[in-house]
Parts: C-alpha cells; sequence; structure tokens
C-alpha cells in the first residue's frame, strides 16, 4: 500500500520532474524498511512477562499514509529548492540516482510479500487450531463457614501447613509457596485474644498432554522445514557474496577501474555483492520467522495444578477445668481450655498453565502463563474434611497413655483403699459399745416403770 502511495504521488507529477528521481531512491528505502520490519518479525519470543499488549490502531495507519504522501511532496520541493540553488539539472540528479539502477526494489517487495503470505497461512493454521484448544474461564471453588471448636488458634495453622498441604504433595515434592504462613496471634486481658493468618500454595504441577490433531503436527514440521532450507539458502548466498566480495576488491585494486566507474551502476561486481546481500538478508529474516513460529508450537509445555488460597481470622477465650476432685479420686487433672471461634475462607482452583521450554540449563526455567482456571470441589471438599477431623479429634483433658504412668496410679489407688479400710475398723467398734450402752440403759428404765423420756410414773399434768 506504501509502495503504491509513493508510485502515485512521485509518477503522477505532484512533486514536478523530481518525480522520476525520487521514486528510485524512496522505493529502494521502502523496501529496506520492509526488510527490516520482517527481520524483526523473525527475532525469537521474549520469555519476560509482559505488562501490556503491542497494537497497530487506527492512529499508527493514519500517521504511516501520510508519511507515505506528504514526505514525497516535500522532499521533491526541497531537491527542486537545492537544484536552483546550487544549479544543479535534472540529469545531474538522475546521473546520480544511476548508482541505483542495480537494484530491483519491485522484485524485493514482490518476493517479500510471496513470503510473508506463506508464512502468514501455515501460521494462521497453527493458531487456528491452538486458539479451539483454547478455554480461558475464570472459576474457583471457595468455602466460607464458622467453627466453634476447643483448639488452640496456633494448631489451626500448624496442622493445615505440616499435614493437610503436605499430604498433597505431588511425587513428595513439596509444594510451591507464593505466600508463607505467617499467623498472628493477638493476646488480649483475661484469657482474650484473637488470631489470623493467610497463605497461597499450588501443588506442584503435572504435564497435562495437548491433543492438537495431526494436521498440527503436519503445519509445524513444515514451517520448520521450510524455515531450515531457507536458512541453508541464506548461507549459501553469504558464501557466495565473500567471493563476490573478492571480486570487488580486486576490481577496485586494478588501475583501469575508477570509483565512479563503480558507482555509476555499470560494475557487474558492486551490483552482484549487493544483491546478494539483499538477497540473503531477506531469506535470512522469513527463515528465522517460519522457524520461530514452528518453535513457539514445538516448546508449548501445559500444565495442570490445583492453587490453594487459604485465610482464618477468629477469636478465642481460656477457661480451667479440672477432673478427678473427688473425695475418694486418688489422681486428678487440671487443664486450660481454649476455646476458638473460627472462620476460615477456602479458595481453590484447578489451573491450567504454559510455558515455552527451551534448551540449555534453563530449560523450564521460565514464566507460565495462566490460561485457565476451573472449579475443584473435589479438592476443597477433602481439604475441609482432613481440617474438621482434626478439630473432631482434639483431647481436651490431659490423660495419662504411659504404661508405667498406669501402673504407678494403681499403686496408688490401692493404696488409699487400704489406708480407708484401716481407718474405718475402731470407729465401728465405738459405735457398737455405744450402742449397747443405749440398749441397757432402756431395759434399766423399763424395770423400774420409768418412762424412757426420763419423766415421773403416775404423773398427771396440773391444770
Amino acid at each position: 500500500m506504501a509502495y503504491l502511495f509513493v508510485a502515485f504521488v512521485t509518477l503522477a507529477g505532484f512533486v514536478g520532474d523530481m518525480g522520476t528521481v525520487i521514486f528510485p531512491l524512496y522505493s529502494v528505502i521502502l523496501s529496506i524498511y520492509v526488510i527490516v520490519l520482517w527481520w524483526r518479525a523473525g527475532r525469537a519470543i521474549a520469555r519476560h512477562p509482559e505488562r501490556q499488549v503491542e497494537s497497530m490502531g487506527g492512529g499508527d495507519l493514519v500517521m504511516v499514509i501520510a508519511v507515505f504522501i506528504v514526505l514525497p511532496v516535500m522532499v521533491g520541493l526541497m531537491l527542486g529548492s537545492v537544484s536552483q540553488v546550487g544549479n544543479v539539472g535534472i540529469q545531474q540528479w538522475q546521473q546520480w540516482i544511476s548508482v541505483l539502477d542495480g537494484l530491483y526494489p519491485l522484485t524485493y517487495l514482490l518476493v517479500s510479500l510471496l513470503f510473508a503470505a506463506v508464512a502468514s497461512v501455515g501460521i494462521y493454521q497453527l493458531l487456528r487450531r491452538r486458539l479451539a484448544l483454547a478455554n480461558p474461564v475464570s472459576e474457583v471453588s471457595e468455602l466460607r463457614e464458622n467453627w466453634q471448636e476447643s483448639v488452640h488458634p496456633n494448631e489451626i495453622f500448624i496442622n493445615l501447613d505440616n499435614l493437610v498441604m503436605a499430604n498433597r504433595r505431588y511425587k513428595e515434592v513439596p509444594n510451591r509457596v507464593y505466600r508463607e504462613l505467617d499467623p498472628q496471634l493477638v493476646e488480649q486481658v483475661e484469657g482474650k485474644g484473637g488470631f489470623k493468618g493467610e497463605m497461597i500454595q499450588e501443588i506442584q504441577p503435572k504435564v497435562k498432554p495437548m491433543n492438537l490433531g495431526t494436521g498440527f503436527d503436519k503445519v509445524r514440521m513444515a514451517l520448520l522445514i521450510g524455515g531450515n532450507i531457507l536458512v541453508l539458502i541464506a548461507t549459501g548466498l553469504t558464501l557466495w557474496l565473500a567471493f563476490a566480495t573478492v571480486d570487488l576488491y580486486e576490481a577496485l585494486a586494478q588501475q583501469g577501474v575508477s570509483v565512479e566507474a563503480l558507482l555509476s551502476g555499470d560494475s557487474s561486481a558492486l551490483s552482484l555483492a549487493v544483491n546478494l546481500l539483499v538477497w540473503g538478508v531477506i531469506f535470512r529474516a522469513f527463515a528465522a520467522l517460519l522457524r520461530g513460529a514452528a518453535h513457539l508450537v514445538f516448546s508449548e509445555m501445559q500444565f495442570e495444578s490445583v492453587m490453594i488460597y487459604f485465610k482464618c481470622e477468629g477469636t478465642f477465650t481460656e477457661s480451667k477445668m479440672s477432673t478427678g476432685t473427688g473425695i475418694h479420686d486418688s489422681t486428678r487433672s487440671e487443664n486450660t481450655l481454649i476455646r476458638s471461634s473460627i472462620t476460615p475462607w477456602i479458595v481453590v482452583s484447578r489451573l491450567v498453565t504454559s510455558t515455552f521450554a527451551a534448551t540449555g540449563m534453563r530449560n523450564l526455567e521460565f514464566p507460565r502463563y495462566v490460561m485457565e482456571m476451573h472449579k475443584a470441589p473435589e479438592a476443597l471438599a477433602s481439604i475441609r474434611a482432613d481440617v474438621v477431623t482434626f478439630l473432631k479429634d482434639r483431647e481436651s483433658i490431659a490423660s495419662i497413655t504411659s504404661e508405667r504412668d498406669l501402673g504407678n496410679a494403681s499403686q496408688i489407688y490401692q493404696l488409699n483403699q487400704q489406708t480407708r479400710a484401716q481407718v474405718s475398723l475402731p470407729t465401728a467398734g465405738a459405735d457398737e459399745d455405744a450402742a449397747g450402752y443405749l440398749r441397757q440403759e432402756q431395759a434399766a428404765d423399763d424395770a423400774e416403770g420409768k418412762p424412757s423420756n426420763g419423766g415421773t410414773a403416775g404423773d398427771e399434768p396440773v391444770l
């Protein structure tokens, strides 16, 4: 399009007689610009994360069109002014421009357009099949509840980090920790306080196969082979350029050849060297483009993993509880009971990520791009079940678990029983003596005719 604009402006007479001078020069400049653009397009992929998307909007397109329309007119006016001031005719300008007669900018542009069309068709097929596999969703499974349990807050985080998350490792490889679990316990007055903590962990990713079909494999293999063939052609042209450069040097070394003759365009050695250089750059640029596209799809690897975000806040209170305080208990247990109000927020998502591998020591040490986020209700339910099971199985009362301690406590209990038995024997004898004395007193009173309550026989109440 830019080439057509330049041809229209310069050859239609908008810049006067200088159009025939400007068009060859502008054509060469445009050809070099197009070749440089395709050379830059064939660069290897950047493996650092991009923060913005490069785009060419309407403003950029208008700028390109304006430059290729206005600039030839301005250059023509400038050259016309120089011709008037310096008394330089159009023939002199054409003689100077004749240096470019050995170049073929239109051929360069047509060949570049052909290579660009072939590369675009192949890359389009790869993109179409790859995008058909994509499923860009963003879903998570979350849990928000409130638990009332008799457990110390720190034990919740310890169990979660050392047991619950450690049991979910993939092939015994530690989980990836993106936010370290750092619980904060804020103690207040009278055994009350609050706590909070959060963490982000990812279970070690595992490779996910990519089924793109046989057509995808054939296209990327064709691009790779085509790029390598162009590399071989560019290498041959470079070797040819080396020999042409030697011939050019020998031509310069001859006494009969002057610099003016070389620059006049009649020298086949200079023309051949310049054309070999241009063609070598063109083949090398599109070879890099085809190989880069093939390497991009060959190097992509997908992984599947589970990302877990855990946040917990709550309050706790302390109270004391004692057991074994009966009169006949030989052992006693005093415990400080902590009652916690726990409000967890758990977010779990199954991630599908992609990275681009490379050769060498840092083959997989590159950023992974999150392509999909799916719900993981099974993983969330499993985590909740493990945490709740731990909370329900907690012991609040200290007990004796050692066999030797149980034997010692049993001996103490037997000793206490024997002590109570020995103390109760004399007490029982004294009670029996007292009961016999009372019976004797009762019998004596009955024999004398006295009432048992100590009153006088025959006494009547006096009115």
